[in-house]
């Protein structure tokens, strides 16, 4: 009788062992991934810090026309390459009007110049050119992961 008494508090507190054995390890896992998730917000953050852009004007001349286009500059300090990317968001006749304007990847420490009409038609261009250069222009980039 006695011995089931033993056995049985035996068994009960390997349960309470297993039970706070487990807790730990769950505790544990969830600090970890904490943890994980700090460092790559930390090394996102580290990338971005790294990337300035900045809008300029430059002046365009074709034939006797004169005029100022927009110009996007784009600068990666880093010593990572990134994949850039931009909204181009702007309205004409008074309906908004985007598109993206793929850079495609950017090497460590360069500079890159985006000119938005460049990629539009020249009558568009003519026509347009005042909302252009009032539209707003979004930087989107990507951290290009190398295969090590």
């Amino acid at each position: 009788m006695i011995g089931t008494v033993i056995a049985g508090v035996a068994a009960v507190v390997a349960l309470v062992i297993s039970i706070r054995s487990y807790d730990l390890s769950v505790r544990t896992y969830d600090l970890q991934i904490a943890d994980r998730n700090e460092r790559l917000t930390s090394e996102k953050r580290e990338v971005a810090d790294r990337i300035t852009w900045w809008r300029e004007s430059y002046t365009r001349e074709a034939g006797v026309d004169r005029y100022i286009e927009p110009l996007m500059v784009v600068q990666n300090s880093g010593s990572e390459p990134v994949s850039v990317y931009i909204l181009n968001d702007y309205r004409l006749d008074g309906k908004p009007a985007k598109w993206w304007s793929s850079k495609g990847v950017m090497p460590p420490c360069t500079i890159m110049r985006h000119y938005p009409l460049e990629s539009a038609p020249w009558p568009m261009r003519k026509k347009y050119r005042e909302p252009f250069n009032k539209a707003v222009y979004t930087l989107y980039f990507i951290e290009v992961i190398s295969a090590k």
